[in-house]
């Protein structure tokens, strides 16, 4: 069908078969699965990380590797954690003779 596998194509590709891959989705089959089909039967140029990213994108509803960064905020008095207290107290003053009995 397409023999072009250049980034603008694939998304025509992907969005020809789009209810074919939402289909086979609900019906438990995995991406590399749908994907292995559509690429035998030559629907999908694309490779496999090219078909979940539409699959992400166009199907899901999400930006891949796109995280939003959680906003910063300067902890209150009361939300600063408590200072543990050192339970290890080492002096440097010591006796030789307690320590060789």
């Amino acid at each position: 069908m397409f023999n072009s596998g250049k980034p603008k194509r694939l998304k025509v590709q992907f969005l020809a078969r789009k209810a074919d891959i939402i289909e086979a989705l609900g019906q438990g089959n995995t991406r590399m699965e749908i994907w292995e089909v559509l690429k035998h039967q030559g629907s999908f140029t694309g490779n496999y990380s090219s078909f979940c990213f539409y699959v992400s994108t166009q199907i899901n509803n999400q930006s891949p590797k796109v995280k939003k960064p959680k906003p910063m905020s300067t902890p209150t008095k009361a939300e600063e954690p408590a200072k543990q207290k050192n339970r290890f107290n080492w002096t440097p003053n010591y006796d030789p003779k307690k320590l060789t009995g």
